[in-house]
């Protein structure tokens, strides 16, 4: 399950920029957003349910990706149409449980089937008896089918957390913000753990990608944690990718997300590999940032 895309010498993957960006929490109540558009149950496939896909192919366009990084470092305003795609997640996602005060999800692989067999952790962040310092509250629980989590009071305010775990699954940790932070979105969307509905009425998916053993013969260990793979130039494997796919291009700097998980390689025009690094999609690729 491996594929190789064409980078140009100049072009720098961003494989650490994003990653253990921790979301921020919110304080007080959480503030709810309203559906972007009335839902629609015979539309909410095609609207709804390929949030992520819109996702990628929004990021996948240079200039798009630019004006995203710069958002994320603070020079410039969210782009309208970016903020339209993270709102419209976020509401999938999170405010429409939020209205319903109950998070139902079910957990699948990255093949779209259920994993039965998985074990779930809910953090609840509450201030126990006269300790001065808050603590988590963990419950742990066998996943079998639908998930359901109340949604309390003090989740409201401070966030909801959950932890997976699964045999042949990489473990997983995901919080949800409770309030319209579209950095948290932003990163949600990059890691691709939690997807929304498939039907108007059905539950949120939550994503338990598979453990790979990598050709360095290394392993996943968790989400956001696959091993580099560098590679010494040799000129018989760089000819092989003169004809595949440029993602990203000093020709027109930008930013876009591995579509798939597998191994991508940084080239220059003559065709020198000058390294491959194991990503997953959502990865950000592209120039380094000054």
């Amino acid at each position: 399950m491996m594929m190789q895309s064409r980078l140009t010498t100049n072009v720098l993957l961003a494989a650490l920029l994003l990653a253990g960006c921790a979301s921020t929490g919110q304080s007080g109540a959480a503030a709810l957003v309203n559906p972007p558009v009335p839902v629609i149950a015979e539309r909410w496939q095609s609207d709804y349910a390929t949030a992520r896909e819109r996702w990628i192919a929004y990021l996948s366009i240079p200039a798009n990706g630019r004006e995203v990084m710069d958002w994320w470092r603070h020079l410039r305003q969210i782009p309208p149409a970016y903020e339209e795609i993270l709102t419209r997640y976020l509401w999938t996602v999170q405010d429409q449980w939020l209205n319903k005060g109950e998070f139902r999800f079910v957990v699948v692989d990255e093949d779209g089937k259920r994993i039965d067999d998985a074990t779930r952790d809910v953090y609840e962040f509450v201030k126990l008896g006269g300790d001065l310092e808050p603590r988590f509250r963990v419950t742990t629980q066998k996943i079998e089918g639908e998930q359901r989590v109340k949604i309390s009071p003090s989740m409201r305010a401070n966030g909801l957390e959950l932890r997976l775990e699964s045999t042949g699954h990489r473990w997983i940790n995901f919080r949800l913000p409770m309030g319209p932070d579209f950095r948290a979105a932003h990163q949600m969307l990059q890691t691709g753990v939690l997807l929304p509905p498939l039907a108007a009425d059905g539950p949120a998916r939550v994503v338990m990608p598979f453990r790979y053993a990598w050709e360095n013969g290394r392993w996943d260990t968790s989400l956001g944690t696959v091993p580099d793979v560098p590679r010494p130039f040799r000129p018989d494997t760089a000819l092989s990718f003169l004809n595949l796919p440029v993602l990203v291009s000093s020709d027109d700097p930008g930013f876009a997300p591995a579509p798939k998980r597998g191994l991508y390689a940084r080239i220059d025009r003559n065709g020198k590999v000058w390294n491959y690094e194991a990503q997953d999609p959502g990865e950000p690729l592209g120039p380094k940032p000054a």
